[in-house]
């Protein structure tokens, strides 16, 4: 060949490579689409095509293991990405977008089999991750769109403080009804006839999570638990460890939703809970929860709504284990009720057939409540909780009240160091110690008012009435109020949970 006629050769193989389509260039997953799933130098690549991508980020999940030499994770290209159900099994590396601002998750109306799901003992989830150690970040997962026949319309508002529109949302399940999770981390199916436990270590790390809105269409923003936990089954143990970091999760009826066993450990962090019926939502666990640094803000949710939390901890299950711990501390709640619904910051709901020893500590936390009817915490059958070094400020029915459940009997409580009491403005009082709660606690300096039906309490600096019922502190303008009966703050929300 002369040398003219290699260099004319040459020229055109450049010519071809610069022509030839991107998607060439990129080294092929096995059994995935090549045009738009791509294994790239330290992830496997996904971009979007646009209609439906549940078939190739389902693909590229399942090949994550199957590689040789495996590979760090699935990631996600800019766009939105439209699925109907994604479930993945032992899955060990992360699922990522670009960032949390340009890559969106977008579950498609009626695209769900939610009863066949639930046939498979599987709670009807968009994304389900069964065992392993799976890492999901960068990434907004939202519903509302309308089909899987064609692109789909977007009609978005800043994120953040605003919720995301969308075009005709209606429920992501095919027969209609509520969707359970958008993102599942859980065990096998509750139908498993090898009643063993499960282990996950899932992260969930800068996600905007996008709901429908309060009790409409979707439970749960984000649930580790279970499947036997509402399937029933023997498939109720789920051991592990769970990080929720850096994350926006709203308009869920539950944000997160956690029931963990074997002492797990939970962190839920720096995050922000926004306008969720129940924010964090921890059942029958016997877990170790750290809830640091977010902010949980709620607002009435109008004339259907009846009730409200920040934190909800719950048991209602015969076999729910005796041991549990929580730690909430430097948080900012912030409750306001305009249409008579009930709200709690926290709400520990002891109402299962035993007493559950809950180690409890809350403390440096801002609790802004706006409202007649709302409670800083309100607790059940719940023993020797602390709560020290908080601040409450603006309008509330109490600022703290302790109760008794199912004949139970509760002590040791301790409420100290919360600040200048004067400043919370209740119609009951600061401090509320219903009958057998025995030896209560309040350390001096916190000028509170005090309706104490219990026993043997200690109030540093504060001398009690004959009927122990209430105490007017010094220079405080608050004054005492007939003994009425307590409402249960809690029943319905439990009730609806049981009726989905």
């Amino acid at each position: 060949m002369s040398k003219k006629t290699h260099y004319t050769f040459t020229i055109l193989f450049l010519l071809f490579l610069l022509v030839m389509p991107l998607h060439a260039w990129a080294q092929g997953v096995g059994g995935c689409d090549a045009s738009f799933v791509t294994l790239g130098g330290k992830a496997i690549e996904v971009s979007p095509t646009g209609i439906d991508d549940t078939d190739n980020i389902q693909c590229a999940l399942d090949a994550v293991k199957s590689l040789p030499g495996g590979t760090p994770g699935v990631r996600l290209s800019a766009g939105d990405f439209f699925i109907s159900s994604i479930v993945v099994e032992n899955y060990k590396g992360y699922f990522q977008g670009e960032t949390r601002d340009t890559t969106s998750v977008i579950v498609l109306n009626g695209s769900i089999d939610c009863a066949a799901m639930e046939a498979a003992g599987q709670t009807p989830s968009a994304i389900k991750f069964i065992r392993g150690e799976p890492i999901v970040r960068f990434m907004q997962i939202e519903l509302g769109f309308e089909s899987t026949s064609g692109p789909a319309t977007v009609k978005r508002v800043g994120r953040g403080l605003s919720k995301p529109e969308a075009a005709q949302i209606t429920s992501a399940c095919a027969a209609g009804g509520m969707l359970e999770n958008f993102l599942h981390f859980t065990g096998t199916s509750a139908d498993d006839p090898a009643c063993i436990h499960d282990v996950i270590f899932p992260v969930v790390d800068r996600v905007y999570m996008v709901g429908p809105g309060r009790e409409t269409w979707v439970m749960n923003g984000i649930s580790i638990t279970p499947e036997g936990e509402y399937m029933n089954g023997c498939k109720n143990t789920l051991l592990g460890r769970a990080l929720v970091n850096q994350s926006w999760i709203g308009y869920f009826t539950r944000g997160v939703v956690t029931s963990l066993r074997g002492a797990g450990d939970v962190d839920i962090s720096k995050s922000v809970l926004w306008n969720n019926t129940v924010a964090v939502h921890i059942t029958n666990a016997n877990q170790n929860t750290m809830m640091t640094n977010n902010l949980v803000d709620t607002v009435d949710g109008g004339p259907d709504s009846f009730y409200a939390a920040g934190v909800f901890i719950s048991t209602d299950r015969v076999d729910a284990p005796a041991e549990n711990a929580v730690v909430v501390a430097r948080n900012t709640f912030r409750l306001v009720s305009t249409g008579g619904e009930m709200m709690d910051a926290i709400n520990f709901s002891n109402t299962g057939d035993g007493q559950q020893n809950l180690a409890a500590t809350i403390r440096d936390n801002i609790f802004l409540l706006d409202a007649s009817n709302v409670v800083g915490l309100w607790s059940r059958g719940v023993s020797s909780g602390t709560v020290a070094d908080n601040r409450f400020e603006g309008s509330a029915w109490t600022g703290v009240s302790i109760f008794t459940e199912n004949g139970m009997t509760d002590r040791g409580w301790t409420l100290t160091d919360n600040g200048d009491l004067r400043e919370l403005d209740t119609g009951r009082a600061d401090f509320q110690v219903g009958a057998d709660v025995f030896g209560t606690f309040g350390g001096d300096g916190q000028f509170p008012t005090i309706w104490d039906a219990g026993a043997d309490s200690i109030f540093l600096g504060v001398v009690l009435p004959s009927n122990n019922l209430l105490n007017t502190s010094t220079n405080s303008s608050k004054v005492a109020l007939p003994q009425i009966n307590d409402r249960d703050r809690s029943q319905k929300f439990l009730a609806l949970l049981k009726k989905k």
